[in-house]
């Protein structure tokens, strides 16, 4: 409304054409456009770019010169190899054989042809190389950019993208950020996840996601860079996990109170968009107990 003066009543389709004239002039204006890749071709320089609205292809034919910014990771060997990671990505994706729209540029249009008078190539490396060579999180590499396991996410499907900070949001934003950027800048992103393991079920390339997960967790301790109340609770509660009687004594004391979410700050913030906090008035175990009794179980 503001940038092109549509109606604030205006209906979908009225919009949707609208867009269509304001970008279309856009395109056939541009003298540069940029674009990623999903694949690169060692073998024969091709780029490969898989989409389902045709956005990209105006991009990379209509300006007279095309920029495209590939990730190390998206390399493939061979020409042949498109073959198999192609229909892997789109089924992964969207659940098809093959995205809707397949580009293969090989490089500016020849003599008689159509398309941009130049094609540069960007490889971008951005901590890439260094991740390469960590033993316990080089995995992360292998994403096809597919997004099955977002999709699969508990968390991200509650939370969106924007939160992650980062270009690349859920789960494997979660393990991949931290190598990119630095442990300090992403160590809070690895928790962002129930370690329910749906990420690593969807992967179709198998990375072992929550496995990475807990690999972060576990530098960001040992680097210090959680807070000190944090090592303190754990601590606390591994000492009333591993006693029985300190496990029933708070039970018992906590029972049935409400917890004081005023007092405690993450407590406060957990509770602005929720009901209070209240512990079970029967804790599993008794409710377990009780449950074989009456079944004449042991």
């Amino acid at each position: 409304h503001q940038r092109v003066g549509t109606p604030l009543d205006a209906p979908p389709e009225a919009l949707a054409q609208v867009a269509r004239k304001v970008l279309r002039e856009a395109f056939l204006s541009a003298e540069l456009g940029l674009s990623g890749a999903n694949f690169l071709v060692a073998e024969t320089g091709t780029l490969a770019l898989m989409e389902n609205e045709g956005n990209i292809r105006l991009s990379t034919s209509l300006p007279r010169v095309h920029v495209a910014f590939v990730g190390l990771e998206k390399l493939l060997p061979r020409f042949a190899d498109l073959a198999l990671f192609l229909p892997l990505t789109a089924r992964a994706a969207t659940g098809q054989r093959l995205s809707t729209f397949v580009s293969l540029i090989q490089g500016p249009a020849r003599e008689g042809e159509e398309g941009p008078e130049e094609v540069h190539v960007v490889l971008v490396d951005h901590g890439r190389t260094a991740l390469l060579q960590d033993p316990e999180a080089w995995e992360t590499l292998r994403c096809l950019r597919c997004g099955a396991c977002l999709n699969a996410c508990p968390v991200y499907r509650q939370t969106g993208g924007h939160p992650y900070g980062y270009v690349y949001s859920g789960p494997i934003g979660a393990v991949l950020d931290p190598g990119l950027l630095s442990l300090e800048e992403a160590y809070p992103l690895p928790y962002a996840s129930t370690l329910c393991g749906a990420c690593y079920e969807a992967c179709p390339v198998r990375i072992p996601i929550p496995r990475l997960l807990l690999t972060w967790r576990h530098r960001a301790v040992a680097e210090g860079l959680t807070p000190a109340w944090e090592g303190a609770a754990m601590k606390a509660f591994r000492q009333v996990m591993a006693s029985p009687a300190l496990y029933r004594l708070f039970s018992k004391a906590l029972r049935g109170l409400p917890l004081p979410q005023d007092l405690l700050p993450l407590l406060k913030a957990w509770t602005e968009g929720r009901g209070p906090l209240k512990p079970s008035p029967k804790p599993f175990h008794e409710l377990w107990k009780e449950l074989e009794e009456a079944e004449g179980g042991p």
